[in-house]
């Protein structure tokens, strides 16, 4: 597999899309990361340094800036895609795929090699990047991050590595269930829109239908409607990214989905580190089961492929 792996690597990072994508993701998160320590300076209560650095991937800069985490969650699952549409059908177009199992190379060598080598390439992209937003940080603020924040950002790290993975693995799915890249492209990028947006439109007109005899008691209802929504946009990869990297940024909020905002304003003490990894933790392993099982269903799926030599 280390043959692949390393090959893949270095195309990966010599594809034009690919460098097109993260210079796009670069520029938008150091402007993020920017504009979100200009307006934390701004703030009256600066001489309290509590979470700076966490802030600074969390909050949102003046005007439409938008924040760190958002260009992560939004640009993040591109990326992943970008790496894996064309991972297996764009070896088949080419000629190569029958050319390169005729060598001394497994199957399961080949489809691991472009997983894997496509997560470090996203890992080292992130973690690039990641390192830029905190030295501005520390170069406009004049101080650097603690422990407990550097933990975090770790913590927070991890998860968005794990999430983009799934979106690789969905790609890579893709690229075995569709001939053209084109069409596994569009697969990929059709799916990405119904579990980041379409979704959330979906599970309110689901809820809608599921609670509908409770209209004598409009709280109880509304209560319950939320629920059902919430039970459906988990489903969502995007969703699930969110309510852990919401709780690991924020050390004051205490419960997720619809209660975060109110959490964080009834109940302001932080959590502790290891409190906040309790409240996450079903989420980090969903995602982790969901990049598993794609991946493993796209490992199958070319184990047992005809390949015509």
């Amino acid at each position: 597999m280390g043959a692949v792996f390393w090959k893949e690597t270095a195309d990966y990072f010599g594809s034009r899309r690919f460098i097109v994508l993260l210079l796009m993701i670069a520029f938008a998160g150091v402007w993020a990361a920017y504009t979100a320590t200009q307006a934390i300076r701004a703030e009256a209560d600066l001489a309290t340094t509590e979470d700076v650095f966490l802030r600074l991937f969390t909050t949102s800069g003046s005007g439409s800036t938008l924040s760190f985490n958002f260009f992560t969650s939004f640009f993040g699952p591109l990326l992943g895609m970008a790496l894996g549409f064309d991972a297996i059908n764009g070896e088949r177009g080419r000629g190569t795929l029958a050319r390169i199992l005729s060598q001394p190379i497994y199957r399961d060598a080949l489809i691991n090699g472009k997983f894997f080598a496509g997560v470090t390439v996203l890992s080292i992209a992130l973690v690039s990047l990641m390192l830029i937003v905190i030295g501005i940080g520390i170069f406009t603020l004049g101080f650097g991050p603690t422990f407990d924040e550097i933990t975090r950002l770790a913590l927070f790290f991890v998860a968005t590595l794990i999430y983009f993975a799934v979106w690789l693995a969905i790609a890579i799915l893709f690229s075995l269930l569709f001939d053209r890249a084109v069409v596994s492209a569009l697969a990929s990028l059709g799916m990405w829109l119904v579990l980041t947006f379409f979704i959330f439109f979906f599970s309110t007109t689901i809820a809608d239908q599921i609670v509908t005899d409770q209209v004598d008691e409009p709280e109880i209802a509304a209560m319950h409607k939320m629920e059902w929504q919430q039970r459906i946009q988990r489903i969502s990869p995007a969703y699930l990214y969110g309510e852990a990297t919401q709780a690991l940024l924020n050390p004051k909020v205490r419960t997720l989905g619809a209660g975060i905002q109110q959490s964080t304003e009834v109940m302001p003490s932080p959590l502790a580190l290891g409190q906040s990894v309790g409240l996450v933790w079903p989420q980090l392993i969903t995602l982790m089961a969901i990049a598993s099982v794609v991946f493993g269903i796209a490992y199958v799926r070319f184990m047992k492929e005809e390949i015509r030599f």
